[in-house]
């Protein structure tokens, strides 16, 4: 396919446009990712002072406060076997009832201790069942 003279120039030119827009976007990313590595050595820089002098004393901090809680739990176990009393527990022992072999009952008998049960579970008085109205 022929072009003309206007075709190529315009082709020309362009390109060559793109190859300036495409070096200003590089120009731009590398000013960017410059200021990106100044914040980031910025954040090592702070990470870096912290970890050279707090964490020392972080963890001379932790060895101080592990030994004071050994010797202070030490400490409250001994207080604690040398005020208290020697407690001794006695646990009640179970009392066996012997039941005797059943005898036979009258009816009377039978509602008569019911009746009995009941007084004694209840603090209502119990209704009369004689009929002398």
């Amino acid at each position: 396919m022929k072009r003309s003279l206007q075709e190529v120039i315009e082709l020309i030119i362009f390109g060559l446009i793109a190859l300036v827009v495409g070096t200003g976007l590089l120009w731009v990313m590398g000013w960017l990712l410059g200021l990106i590595g100044i914040v980031f050595k910025f954040v090592a820089g702070i990470i870096w002072v912290l970890l050279r002098y707090i964490l020392p004393v972080a963890i001379v901090a932790g060895i101080i406060f592990f030994i004071v809680r050994f010797f202070t739990g030490r400490n409250k176990k001994e207080t604690v076997l040398a005020s208290s009393p020697e407690v001794i527990t006695v646990e009640p022992k179970p009392t066996v009832k012997e039941v005797s072999a059943p005898q036979e009952a009258s009816a009377s008998e039978v509602i008569e201790s019911s009746e009995n049960i009941q007084a004694e579970g209840s603090s209502e008085p119990k209704p009369s069942t004689d009929k002398t109205e």
